[in-house]
């Protein structure tokens, strides 16, 4: 297993340009995440979590708290990524066909956060795409593209597209263990 892990990526439009490049620092659950907007002069967004609070923060240099309803999508969609939806509480909801594919859907609930829709590929036990806050005010679909292995037996999401976005996110190194202090998160 591990205790952290730093991960690099980008965000790439439907034509294979990359427009983000994207850096994830994660420890434990706390988390700082920078995005740099390759288009926009390299502008680069923060957001990140303390344990006890999300926060955010942008071209502006201000660094903002993140409350309420947005705040607990953001711990569903953490949890979805760092995949620890499996020691959540479950509930099987129904099967649904997902690109031509049988899956199981199966709704984990978080105390502080909103209900995560995992849809199972019953072959594999992988998720093929997730819905978080199902029917709510920040519902979003992660479609699932590909997983890659992390360290031997532990496999995490590589590429994702979000809703009916066309950009991909694709995290392609995987630094587990990695040492991540209180200063860069």
């Amino acid at each position: 297993t591990f205790n952290s892990m730093r991960i690099t990526g980008a965000v790439t439009d439907e034509k294979g340009k990359k427009t983000e490049q994207v850096v994830m620092l994660w420890r434990g659950l706390l988390y700082h995440n920078t995005s740099t907007k390759l288009e926009r002069d390299n502008i680069t967004d923060h957001m990140g979590f303390t344990g006890n609070l999300f926060w955010r923060s942008n071209i502006n240099g201000f660094t903002t708290p993140v409350y309420g309803d947005y705040a607990k999508y953001l711990a569903s969609m953490t949890v979805m990524l760092q995949e620890g939806t499996t020691e959540l509480p479950a509930t099987f909801v129904k099967e649904q066909a997902i690109d031509g594919k049988t899956a199981d859907v199966v709704r984990v609930t978080l105390t502080n956060g909103d209900p995560i829709e995992c849809y199972v590929n019953p072959a594999t036990g992988a998720y093929v795409q997730a819905v978080i806050d199902p029917d709510g005010a920040y519902e979003n679909t992660v479609h699932i593209l590909s997983y890659r292995d992390v360290v031997p037996g532990r496999k995490i999401v590589a590429s994702y597209r979000l809703g009916d976005e066309k950009e991909v996110h694709s995290l392609d190194t995987f630094e587990p263990n990695a040492p991540v202090t209180a200063q860069d998160l």
